[in-house]
């Protein structure tokens, strides 16, 4: 008796959670993040992007938010609502990406977790 060797064979799933505007984030580390959905949109069926909901946020106790000045951060919005003090990154220009992010993903027919 011969066994087949698709029976029993399981595909493998990947999946990368993906975060939106850490400090000192440029416009060009965010082409590239999007530059990677296009390089394996050929493996879509396989692969699972899941953006974070919170973009970047620093709770208590990280190293950001016990030492903000060292990476540049104002905190006094919230960890949620912190933005870099050279004005380079706030709360709505991580929004912008995230939605950038997610509408190329669902152009290009990436399953995530919000659908």
């Amino acid at each position: 008796m011969t066994r087949s060797s698709n029976r029993g064979a399981r595909r493998l799933q990947i999946g990368l959670n993906v975060m939106f505007g850490l400090p000192g984030e440029t416009r060009e580390d965010f082409e590239q993040l999007k530059q990677l959905l296009n390089d394996y949109a050929a493996f879509k069926d396989r692969i699972i992007f899941n953006p974070a909901l919170n973009f970047c946020y620093f709770p208590e106790g990280c190293d950001v938010s016990v030492s903000p000045d060292t990476y540049g951060v104002d905190l006094t919005l919230g960890e949620l609502y912190w933005f870099e003090k050279n004005g380079a990154n706030d709360f709505l220009s991580r929004l912008a990406k995230f939605e950038e992010f997610c509408a190329l993903a669902r152009r290009l027919g990436y399953a995530n977790l919000f659908g």
